[in-house]
């Protein structure tokens, strides 16, 4: 369940802010509703919002959904007690949150219904409300503690070490593996000694715990994430498959089937160029989705930090992101570290 505080600060927000006298919305929790239902009555009890929850049966007839809401709100007649009845007349507005397992998937077709006669501020007035499902538009702040930035810290960090660790081990037995990355990585200044920037970051690893670990993305940095970020940072899309492929080679995971291939959204969102994905050798197709990924997951971090930056976003899009970059770098680890 998303923090329940979140969710009670955008429903407040939308009742404050319209102008309609009675709206509906509808909220799915898989969850326990009754809990939820619980949590929200108190977070909003200053609020003319009722939050109730969807019975069995109810709200599946695209011809009987306005009734359904209107015998909602009689079944819970006891909740406009004095003080409710202030608040609506105080407020001019009347809010019902309706909590259900499933979504609002069916028409709302019906014709407006009567509210009771016992309705404070419109009795016997014409019920004319369309339900809005608000789930997925709930939207939170990059500073909101559902955001799961220590899993993402903690996957980078294992990310930078099964990186080290693999071309350590590669470049033991054939030093020139990483010829063409080491290129691109020391830029002007000549090849980068790739042995040392990887003793540099595990000596900069001891004083960090996993779920701390922010690198950035410095050309300069001390950690090869940081390295590769500022790659993929000035990387044109013609150019990603052979950065690709660079890391892959420096990998030597760049031919055969060493490893299985590895997909995120973030890395088949990228655009590309030839060759196709079936076209692939799956360590190139492994090495290009770590770097998306890691890059990905340094931007998303670097907003953490600076939240103030930029606005809210749909509170279900952020933290599915959020966990699909961790566990993206956090496979990509996985995978390297079972190389012999």
């Amino acid at each position: 369940m998303m923090n329940v505080q979140v969710i009670a600060d955008y429903l407040r927000n939308l009742h404050v802010q319209r102008d309609v006298a009675v709206a509906a919305y509808w909220l799915e929790e898989a969850a326990s509703r009754s809990e939820l239902v619980s949590q929200l009555s108190a977070l909003l009890s200053d609020l003319p919002v009722l939050i109730a929850a969807v019975p069995k049966g109810a709200f599946d007839d695209p011809n009987g959904i306005i009734d359904d809401l209107a015998k909602t709100i009689s079944d819970n007649a006891e909740w406009f007690g004095e003080e409710k009845r202030t608040a609506i007349t105080r407020d001019e507005k009347f809010s019902l949150v309706l909590v259900s397992k499933r979504a609002l998937d069916v028409p709302q077709l019906s014709s407006p219904v009567t509210l009771p006669d016992w309705f404070p501020q419109w009795p016997g007035e014409l019920l004319t409300v369309t339900i809005k499902s608000v789930t997925d538009a709930i939207d939170i702040s990059f500073a909101s503690a559902d955001i799961p930035v220590a899993s993402i810290n903690a996957s980078l960090h294992a990310l930078e070490s099964a990186l080290c660790a693999r071309l350590d081990s590669v470049l033991r037995r054939a030093p020139t593996a990483a010829a063409s990355l080491r290129a691109r990585l020391g830029g002007s200044k000549g090849p980068v000694d790739l042995i040392q920037l990887i003793s540099q970051s595990e000596e900069k690893r001891r004083s960090v715990a996993p779920a701390d670990f922010r690198p950035g993305g410095s050309a300069s940095g001390e950690y090869l994430v940081s390295r590769l970020f500022s790659q993929w940072w000035e990387c044109s899309h013609k150019d990603l498959h052979r950065l690709a492929v660079d890391i892959a080679e420096a990998l030597d995971i760049h031919t055969g089937s060493k490893v299985e291939a590895q997909h995120s959204l973030a890395s088949l969102l990228t655009r590309t160029v030839r060759p196709k994905l079936a076209e692939t050798p799956p360590g190139v197709t492994l090495a290009r989705n770590a770097i998306v990924s890691l890059a990905h997951a340094i931007q998303f971090t670097n907003a953490v930090h600076h939240a103030g930056d930029y606005p809210n976003f749909p509170a279900a899009l952020t933290i599915s992101y959020a966990k699909d970059l961790s566990r993206s770098c956090k496979r990509a680890a996985d995978a390297l570290s079972t190389l012999a």
